[in-house]
């Protein structure tokens, strides 16, 4: 199986400009748990995740909660976005992405996709036309979800 049989194609993404509040909100709002950062080509420049908002060199959460309470306790989660518009605003998606990218094509396969994500701990793969450096473009997302979904359909 590729990835193009199972991946998500309408992919929602955010500026290097864009402000951590605004990214939080989207995480929270659409219970994602990152989203690529793309310039005005579409061009994957980097990836904002849940992890990143947390692990700065200085926190942009100064509070008593911890990290791991924080997902234990809805009503915070809940107001990630209003934290980060009190505290962390003054962040954009370039100040706190992850840059190095481990990216895949449409033609890749599900297997070496799982590979991929077990080897490197990630949960998500922008899928890309290419690779970045030559100007590769985004055409979707592979999550960890998208792979356990196919496989329970699979399993019917």
């Amino acid at each position: 199986m590729k990835v193009k049989d199972i991946m998500t194609r309408d992919v929602i993404t955010v500026h290097p400009t864009t402000i951590v509040e605004d990214i939080a909100y989207l995480l929270t709002k659409y219970c994602l748990g990152g989203v690529p950062v793309v310039d005005d080509e579409r061009r994957v420049v980097g990836i904002v995740t849940e992890s990143d908002l947390f692990v700065r060199k200085e926190p942009l959460l100064r509070s008593h909660h911890t990290f791991p309470s924080l997902f234990k306790v809805p009503v915070l989660l809940e107001r990630l976005p209003e934290i980060y518009a009190e505290r962390g605003s003054r962040f954009s998606a370039a100040d706190v992405m992850t840059r190095k990218l481990i990216w895949v094509t449409e033609d890749d396969t599900v297997s070496n996709i799982v590979r991929l994500m077990m080897k490197f701990g990630i949960e998500r793969l922008p899928v890309l036309t290419a690779a970045p450096e030559v100007g590769g473009r985004l055409v979707g997302i592979i999550t960890r979800s998208d792979i356990v979904r196919t496989l329970m359909q699979e399993e019917r």
